[in-house]
């Protein structure tokens, strides 16, 4: 999961800039509807902005976090390298899981608050 998440991250690398610049602009446009709207529920730009902000924030999290995943070591390499690598791997095999669980979640609002922008 960790080497498949690392190769995401390699193709995203070069589009950080473009990501924080694009979750910024989809945050102004959210702040910028908020004080002109009563209910957020029926306003097409502030959910898409918003959807959009979530979107950007979790395709940088993957591209900044997975860019730099530890090989794999075994114990010829020596112990503490093996135990070192081990423990850093398991670090981001639990960061890992957290995204996946973050995915789910963000594909979930993505589905209700789209349901809700049709309406």
């Amino acid at each position: 999961m960790i080497e498949r998440l690392s190769r995401i991250a390699s193709h995203l690398h070069r589009f950080r800039l473009l990501l924080l610049l694009v979750a910024l602009c989809a945050l102004g446009v959210l702040g910028w509807r908020i004080p002109q709207v009563g209910s957020l529920e029926r306003d097409g730009p502030a959910i898409a902005g918003l959807l959009v902000f979530f979107w950007a924030l979790l395709l940088y999290a993957v591209a900044a976090l997975f860019r730099s995943v530890p090989e794999k070591t075994g114990l010829g390499d020596g112990l503490i390298s093996w135990l070192g690598s081990r423990l850093r791997r398991g670090l981001f095999w639990l960061l890992g899981l957290a995204l996946c669980i973050l995915v789910f979640a963000v594909v979930l609002l993505s589905y209700q608050l789209g349901r809700v922008m049709t309406l």
